[in-house]
């Protein structure tokens, strides 16, 4: 009889365990997506501002393909600035080593789908969403900004945007499914977590903030031409 109460207890224990492991993070990434439904818009209702922040990934996949999440983010963006919506792009990614960096390769590709490039500004030490926008705020004094990214990373990022003082929308651009579905969704999971814990308990800051950024000097702006080329062309 012990002996069975006893496996009984460690039952109920493990599968207390493993709801609460479960609730946790459901619960994280249901709240973040009721906390941002009216944050977010697509590239022909956002309402105008001067600087969209773009959020890198990898140009390339593992099996050196064209990553269908970095061309839809490009797309969107040059389709952003091509409609007037935005003056300035913000593009902001890993610079981590001499052989990659997620910026640069933005900056290249946005130009040869028509943003001019002083209309470009590129950070550097984007290492993750939250220094992304961090970054934008404190080194390059932005306090109001579209995000540009899929949808599930763009509602981190205005989350993350509404308790650090910047009023942020976010622009989702099309989500390819590139990847298994369920594993991009896993990731975020522990993604939304790592963000909570950043802004309501850790208050972190980036790895590296440094001196303030300017963005190129105020032109008159040429509306470009609308027509974009395919995401086969980046």
């Amino acid at each position: 009889m012990a002996g069975r109460k006893s496996r009984r207890y460690w039952l109920v224990l493990i599968l207390s365990v493993v709801l609460f492991l479960v609730l946790i993070p459901l619960g994280a990434t249901v709240y973040v997506d009721l906390a941002t439904n009216t944050m977010m818009f697509d590239a022909q209702s956002a309402p105008k501002q001067r600087v969209a922040l773009v959020l890198g990934t990898s140009r390339r996949t593992t099996k050196r393909e064209m990553n269908g999440y970095y061309a839809e983010r490009m797309r969107t963006a040059a389709e952003l600035y091509a409609s007037g919506k935005v003056q300035y792009l913000l593009v902001s990614g890993d610079n981590g080593t001499l052989e990659y960096n997620e910026p640069d390769s933005m900056r290249r590709d946005l130009v040869a789908m028509g943003v001019p490039p002083h209309r470009i500004a590129t950070d550097f030490a984007g290492f993750d969403t939250y220094d992304s926008m961090i970054r934008a705020h404190k080194v390059w004094g932005v306090d109001s900004l579209i995000v540009v990214s899929q949808d599930f990373q763009a509602r981190r990022a205005v989350y993350i945007a509404s308790f650090n003082n910047i009023h942020a929308v976010g622009v989702a651009a099309r989500d390819p499914h590139q990847n298994p579905f369920a594993m991009t969704r896993l990731r975020e999971v522990f993604a939304r977590l790592k963000m909570l814990a950043d802004v309501h308990v850790l208050h972190s800051e980036p790895r590296f903030l440094g001196p303030h950024e300017s963005f190129p000097a105020d032109t008159t702006i040429n509306s470009p031409d609308s027509t974009l080329p395919s995401t086969q062309t980046l």
